[in-house]
């Protein structure tokens, strides 16, 4: 297991020439899983390495340009959205709030990133001994596989200036956004989300 390597999350650039994608592998000291980008030719060769550190690199997107790209990554110890250039160098904080990140897409102009997000503050051990150790549910969607119980925090959809990284929320923290993408021409945003007042009985 500690020999074997993971390919994932495999994107082709928008004028064809590479592939970027994550690959996962185990560390036998700390006896977790870390990640790092590589990028492949598309017409085959050598992959060279990205991304390098004991952190989850995950996600990669192209901008549309093929010249940079974004993905999901722990450094700095919390998820964030970081972004690189295709032809390598350091990589840059964009987005850092915390919480969980997932669904990030750009604009067709390449100016902003659409992206979901569920808050998701660390809590103090301390405080968590405090905590009475039953759980009280109260929806029928409460866990989920992979995460484990869903917090009371929404995912909401959220866009970034894909210069200076500032965000903003698009809806009103109500109910969870699924997936979202913009039109063709960037003017809109179509998103699934089930807004029916008794949702855990209902499908999105």
């Amino acid at each position: 297991l500690f020999r074997m390597k993971f390919p994932e999350s495999p994107a082709i650039s928008p004028d064809g020439e590479q592939v970027v994608f994550a690959l996962r592998w185990m560390d036998r000291k700390a006896n977790r899983y870390f990640s790092n980008l590589h990028l492949q030719p598309s017409r085959g060769g050598r992959a060279r390495v990205l991304t390098r550190g004991r952190q989850m690199d995950t996600a990669p997107v192209w901008g549309p340009d093929s010249r940079n790209l974004v993905f999901l990554s722990t450094r700095d110890k919390k998820q964030g959205i970081w972004s690189i250039p295709a032809d390598g160098g350091e990589a840059a904080a964009l987005v850092e709030m915390e919480g969980v990140y997932s669904g990030l897409e750009f604009s067709p102009d390449g100016k902003r990133l659409l992206f979901l997000f569920r808050e998701m503050k660390k809590e103090n051990p301390k405080d968590r001994e405090k905590r009475a150790t039953y759980k009280h549910i109260t929806e029928l969607r409460h866990k989920m596989d992979g995460f484990g119980y869903l917090p009371k925090e929404r995912q909401e959809l959220w866009v970034a200036n894909t210069k200076t990284g500032r965000a903003h929320r698009l809806c009103d923290g109500k109910f969870d956004i699924e997936e979202a993408h913009f039109s063709p021409d960037g003017s809109k945003i179509a998103y699934t989300c089930n807004r029916v007042v008794d949702k855990q009985h209902e499908n999105t």
